[in-house]
Formats: structure tokens, sequence, C-alpha cells
């Protein structure tokens, strides 16, 4: 392919990678995933990101044959509870974290002043013929079928409040979730910018001093 930038990405910061050593493809297709590292000076907890997955067909590329993959990973890391500068292997992985696994479902306590609209709205979003609805709603409260994501939920009980219906979001814990101190864990990052970070890590040569203020 031509060097002359005739081939335009549509990601801006693409184009200007185009612009100045010719055309480009696209970026690497990754899967990220957040896990806890324990710091090795305070003990406290941090949370980073690792790279789970790639697809390397879909990354930055020219007409020359060079290619690049624009994230790359620091080797090392500032504690966001103590502010230490420690080489990343130093930091005790502790595994990803568990968000956990939840499944929702809505308790329909009443159809309101209009059920016709309600049982619209149901036949709308479980494909319940009429005779399946009066037989489903024939005591109520009722239970409506499980729902994996939250979002799902909130829209169809917006819905059938909408409609005059009485009904409620109910969660049912599958897998429970990391303990707080997990889950809140604040990010392990640099207390200046990342070029002034670079700086402090070429200080650092392998096998010598590994902290730093």
């Amino acid at each position: 392919m031509r060097r002359d930038g005739g081939h335009r990405c549509a990601h801006p910061t693409l184009r200007n990678y185009g612009a100045v050593r010719g055309v480009c493809r696209s970026t690497d297709m990754t899967s990220v995933v957040d896990i806890i590292l324990r710091c090795p000076e305070c003990g406290g907890l941090n949370r980073d990101s690792v790279i789970a997955s790639s697809m390397p067909c879909l990354r930055l590329a020219w007409s020359d044959g060079d290619s690049i993959r624009p994230c790359r990973t620091l080797p090392f890391l500032r504690c966001a509870l103590c502010g230490r500068l420690n080489a990343r292997s130093s930091f005790e992985p502790l595994g990803p974290i568990n968000h956990g696994r939840h499944e929702f479902f809505l308790c329909l306590g009443g159809l309101g002043p209009e059920p016709v609209k309600v049982m619209k709205r149901l036949r709308g979003a479980f494909g319940w013929d009429v005779g399946e609805i009066k037989s489903r709603l024939a005591s109520l409260p009722a239970d409506l079928p499980k729902m994996v994501s939250l979002e799902d939920s909130q829209k169809l009980h917006a819905g059938l409040t909408e409609d005059g219906a009485c009904c409620e979001i109910m969660k049912i814990v599958i897998e429970a979730a990391d303990p707080p101190e997990r889950l809140d864990a604040p990010w392990a990052i640099s207390a200046e910018s990342p070029s002034k970070l670079e700086g402090a890590i070429h200080q650092f040569m392998p096998g010598e001093k590994q902290g730093a203020e």
C-alpha cells in the first residue's frame, strides 16, 4: 500500500500516525482484566489492569511492514496508598477482581388501573400469548422470568411502572462478590505525569534499587 497517506483512517489518533509514516490499519482488539496487587512497602491493596487476550491481526501497521501495539505496560508502579514507587514485579498479585454473578427478576404485585397495557408490555418482553399471560398472572404477586442484565430489568420495571403496574426488582446472588476492600481498591498510579514517571524509571537499572520516594 502507498506511503503517501492516500488511505484515510477513521480513528483520529491513527490518522496522526498515518500522516507521519503512511498508511495505518487499526488497533488491537484486547481483553483487559482488573486485578489486585499488594504493595511490597505498606501491604496495601492496589487495583491494576492486565491484558487477558489480544488479536494481533488488528494491530497498527504500515505499508513498509512495520507495526506496533499502542498499549504497553510500564515496569514500575506507584502505590496509591503509600506513594512508593516499586518494580511491578515486586507487587504481590492477588488475582482478578470478582464482581460476583447475579440474576434479576421482577415481582409483579398488581396490574394497576390499565391491565391491558401491562399485559401488552409483558407480551412484548417475553413473547407470551394472551392465554399464558392470564395463566401466569392468575395469582398475584407473581414472579416474572429471570433476567441476567440489571439494565434490562430496570427498563422493564420503568415501563411497567409507567403503565401503572406495581412491581419490584429482586436480585439473586449466584456467586458472591469480593469484599469491599478489594472492590474499592484504588488504582496503582503515579503522582506525576507519565513523562515524569518515565524519567524516574530510567534512573533504575535491573538488579539495583527497586524503590524510591
